[in-house]
């Protein structure tokens, strides 16, 4: 083994592995991906959906924010969403290398992670200055090949912490050791997992923390010998570097800041004032870290398991582990002189990002999934990275070779066990077409969305990604403006249609259908029925299921009888009408809510066109009646009718339940009389 990297002042990161490595993870991954990236056009749903519209607006340099959170907030930044918007410009709109913007995402997204990982090998073997421990990156490399496929093929954002995290602990580790030189590196790495993740602060600062007070401690002593330290000028440069990575990452959250009161920061502060219930205890929290270390792929049943045993066998593996990367190097057993404080200095990071990871365990909010904490995986692969190279360290070449393909087989068998799937991790959470723009009766038009629950919103949150394509402004209920956009709500002017320029969009299907054909979404065209029930009142559910009538924001069809309170200040209904030459009798069969007695009536207001009509105050199940003139009703073949609604108080506020919804009316039925 060579002299000690931490002697040479003249050490220097070998670049052309780097560009060995780069290059092999990106053509193992694209060749594997290579179907899905280079096929059929794909629509993003879901959450790939609502990153696309994140990545929509970074193409247009608007994009101020990361992904959404369940929670109803943003995560801090929009680093990602640039490299994908970027990307996008150069694949799809330049070079129309592949035919999809997300497409182009993913390819884009491999490059990054196979950017990271590149940096962690090649600064791995600066330090340690051995070429075995590159057969120790592929052999864990073959073991976790399942979890390494998701890191750097999958572009959602709880996968796209993995390479940062490792770069970050890599990279900490060669500064605390006094090389200067890999503080941009560490500054970047930061910076990045912080734009990905609300919680990634707790996890990072205090590994860079680390790292600088070792510095700080290595160069106090005058023990610090990298150039980058000891030449004025390098000195500046690294400094300067760092700070303008550090002040190109937080534009966008000083941004956010001016938007204050309405901006990010007080919504993340309102969630963590707010009560989210049971969290988990301590032994649950280390039981979920040391899931990792077993490839546990679905520890969410922790959830439950309040009493599970702290010294659990997967808890004891991972303690095995931590301590086997600590002890193997040292002159008591392995004795690997040259490299033994680089490799326990690496595993001391290890051991502090394990310690900050079961404390953000302890503070999860929901269920214990997987994906919470996937950038833990990083930390497993580099605590088996220094447990593997000790072990082959000083191996005979004989012997290295049969336990390298011993090692290899025993892999084969070992990651189909732990559910790893060879597949781009979006290609299920995607549509075929979507490729066209969308035909509207009227250009011009704005769609609101009527997106009801989660059962519909992957769909819908296709057809945003299309429509914003194509240029065709959406709008959603209040309480999905965090996935769709917060400047996408529903607003009394945008719903009422005063110029004939809103379509109401509802989807047929409860799930995501394999081809995005605008035939899954009920909408009032020319060719549909025209609504006319004689005056009779019929029960709106099979109407709605008809798709005789839309509305928005409606629940989706259920039975004839069934209805639901409705919780908005408001809803719109559109239906095709036909010409009038008189008054049109319009009539709506509702049930109050009066909270057993404790509201008097509810107000309901009738809009037609745009123009109010009438309105009412119920005080028990009726019928509300409007006449509307034929000049009004004759603006357009598609008549939207928008009833105004109080909801005065909750069942909470009321002290009848936990209801925090301010319910007004359940619409029960719908009736349209033309004069003879």
């Amino acid at each position: 083994m060579s002299e000690s990297v931490r002697s040479n002042a003249a050490a220097r990161v070998e670049w052309r592995y780097w560009w060995i490595v780069f290059l092999a993870v990106f053509a193992i991954v694209l060749a594997t991906a290579a179907g899905f990236v280079f096929g059929p056009y794909r629509l993003e749903a879901g959450d790939f959906a609502a990153n696309a519209l994140n990545i929509i607006r970074a193409k247009s340099f608007h994009e101020i924010y990361g992904n959404y959170s369940r929670w109803q907030f943003n995560h801090p930044g929009p680093f990602f969403f640039y490299v994908y918007a970027f990307g996008e410009m150069v694949l799809v709109d330049l070079l129309h290398f592949v035919p999809s913007p997300h497409q182009a995402h993913v390819f884009f997204g491999i490059i990054l992670q196979s950017g990271f990982i590149a940096s962690s090998v090649a600064i791995s073997l600066f330090l340690v200055r051995d070429k075995r421990i590159l057969l120790a990156w592929i052999l864990v490399a073959c073991l976790g090949a399942g979890i390494g496929y998701i890191a750097v093929s999958s572009i959602w954002a709880p996968h796209v912490l993995f390479g940062p995290y490792l770069l970050l602990l890599i990279s900490s580790a060669a500064l605390s050791l006094g090389w200067f030189r890999f503080l941009p590196v560490c500054v970047f790495c930061v910076c990045v997992l912080c734009h990905g993740h609300i919680a990634q602060p707790v996890l990072t600062f205090p590994v860079f923390l680390a790292a600088i007070l070792s510095f700080a401690w290595a160069a106090k002593a005058r023990q610090v010998i990298d150039p980058a330290w000891t030449s004025g000028r390098k000195r500046t440069g690294v400094f300067a570097a760092s700070f303008v990575i550090m002040g190109i990452f937080l534009i966008p959250i000083i941004i956010d800041l001016t938007r204050c009161p309405d901006c990010n920061a007080v919504r993340v502060l309102t969630y963590m004032k707010s009560n989210h219930g049971q969290t988990p205890k301590f032994n649950q929290a280390m039981n979920y870290v040391a899931s990792y270390f077993i490839f546990d792929r679905k520890p969410e049943w922790l959830d439950t398991a309040r009493d599970v045993k702290l010294g659990s066998l997967k808890v004891l593996f991972e303690l095995l582990m931590v301590a086997a990367a600590l002890v193997l190097p040292t002159k008591w057993l392995l004795n690997l002189r040259a490299s033994r404080v680089e490799l326990q200095r690496l595993a001391l990071f290890c051991i502090l990002a394990l310690a900050f990871s079961t404390l953000w365990a302890l503070r999860i909010t929901g269920p214990l999934y997987e994906f919470n904490s996937f950038f833990v995986y990083s930390i497993v692969g580099l605590l088996g990275l220094l447990v593997v190279y000790c072990l082959i360290a000083r191996l005979p070449r004989p012997v290295l070779l049969v336990f390298s393909l011993l090692w290899i087989v025993a892999a084969f068998f070992i990651v189909p066990r732990y559910n790893a799937n060879f597949e781009v991790f979006s290609k299920h959470s995607t549509m075929l077409g979507g490729s066209e723009s969308v035909h509207l009766e009227n250009p011009g038009s704005r769609i609101a969305i009527n997106q009801i629950d989660g059962q519909d919103w992957g769909i819908n949150t296709g057809l945003a990604v299309r429509l914003t394509r194509s240029n065709v402004p959406y709008f959603v209920p209040n309480d999905w403006t965090y996935v769709f956009g917060w400047g996408t709500g529903y607003t009394e002017e945008r719903l009422i249609n005063k110029n004939n320029s809103m379509e109401i969009w509802t989807a047929k299907v409860d799930h995501l259908p394999p081809e995005f054909t605008e035939s899954d979404y009920c909408r009032i065209r020319d060719d549909s029925p025209t609504l006319d029930t004689r005056g009779e009142i019929e029960k709106f559910n099979p109407l709605k299921a008809k798709c005789e009538i839309v509305a928005a924001p409606s629940p989706r069809p259920g039975k004839p009888d069934e209805w639901e309170w409705l919780s908005t200040n408001m809803i719109a209904l559109q239906f095709k009408s036909k010409s009038a030459s008189k008054p049109v009798d319009l009539s709506f069969e509702v049930f109050p809510y009066l909270g057993n007695g404790k509201i008097k009536s509810q107000h309901v207001g009738v809009l037609v066109n745009g123009e109010e009509i009438g309105s009412e105050e119920v005080s028990g199940q009726g019928v509300v009646h409007v006449s509307v003139a034929p000049s009004l009703w004759n603006r357009s073949p598609i008549t939207t009718v928008v009833l105004k609604l109080d909801g005065k108080q909750s069942p909470k506020e009321l002290g009848l339940s936990g209801d925090d919804r301010r319910l007004s009316i359940g619409l029960l039925g719908v009736g349209v009389r033309y004069a003879q």
